[in-house]
């Protein structure tokens, strides 16, 4: 395996130029351009993501559990409530003491999977949350930021300015804030119950899942379930349909489809998935 990225991936099997790629793996569903362009392909869900929103307030117990309102968090992200202290947010959380400091962001980059996903659940929370960018350093987030954003190269980068900068906010998915330790925040779903990303509260979404042609599922934003979390999205294998049909090309088709199958259904990969925070995809039956 390459590590290459999500959409570099996408562009490598699809290009005519690697009619012997097998598969790559895909953190998002594919674009319509994505799926028309060069060979043909198939996606096939093997994981689901969720976006987990961290912060790091001093003073409190470590790993203390913060809670935001829809309100609440479209005003953080659009930068119109900049302090700890502001009533809406110590209203949802009295146990914790909330100083008059300012929230600073660590934002990832804009391009990535997971900044995606929560500027669509932002959207769908408040179309009019404001997208009013930062042109000078390619960002989604308003200008209201100002200089409390710091910018974060990489997940690892991340976390590290998040846990080394007091009143620091970020997101990163489940894995690495249950990995890391990072303290979360929980936000109510569309039935008003104020969940947190786990095992149980992603699944609860995942099972919401609509697939097209391509065995496709967009982003799960929103999703209906007392138990369910709001930002979630699937990880794909992308398997190459267009091979030759020379004994080689089909064996090699076959052994990833074996792969796939085996990945998707055997019980103890189930188990290795859960025990590094992931939730395997349900595969609807048909």
């Amino acid at each position: 395996f390459t590590g290459t990225g999500t959409t570099a991936a996408i562009a490598a099997i699809t290009a005519p130029a690697t009619p012997n790629m097998s598969f790559v793996i895909a953190e998002r569903s594919m674009t319509a351009a994505e799926l028309t362009q060069g060979s043909a392909v198939q996606l096939v869900p093997f994981l689901a993501n969720s976006a987990a929103l961290v912060h790091n307030v001093p003073g409190g117990e470590d790993g203390v559990t913060m809670s935001w309102s829809r309100e609440v968090m479209v005003g953080i992200f659009n930068g119109t409530i900049s302090m700890w202290n502001h009533p809406l947010i110590v209203r949802l959380n009295p146990f914790i003491y909330l100083p008059p400091e300012k929230i600073v962001f660590v934002a990832y980059q804009p391009s990535s999977t997971l900044t995606q996903l929560l500027k669509r659940t932002l959207l769908s929370f408040n179309p009019k949350w404001s997208q009013v960018g930062d042109t000078s350093t390619n960002a989604i987030w308003p200008a209201a930021w100002g200089s409390r954003i710091i910018r974060a190269t990489s997940w690892d980068d991340a976390v590290t300015k998040l846990v080394t900068t007091p009143y620091a906010i970020s997101y990163v998915n489940r894995a690495t804030a249950v990995t890391y330790g990072l303290p979360l925040i929980s936000i109510p779903n569309r039935q008003g119950n104020y969940v947190l990303p786990t095992l149980e509260s992603v699944e609860v979404s995942a099972q919401t899942a609509v697939y097209n042609d391509y065995f496709e599922c967009d982003a799960i934003i929103d999703a209906p379930g007392g138990g369910a979390y709001p930002m979630v999205q699937f990880n794909y294998f992308v398997v190459q349909t267009s091979v030759t049909t020379t004994p080689a090309g089909c064996a090699a088709l076959n052994a990833t489809l074996s792969l796939i199958s085996w990945i998707n259904t055997n019980s103890s990969v189930r188990a290795m998935v859960e025990a590094k925070y992931f939730t395997p995809a349900l595969l609807p039956a048909d």
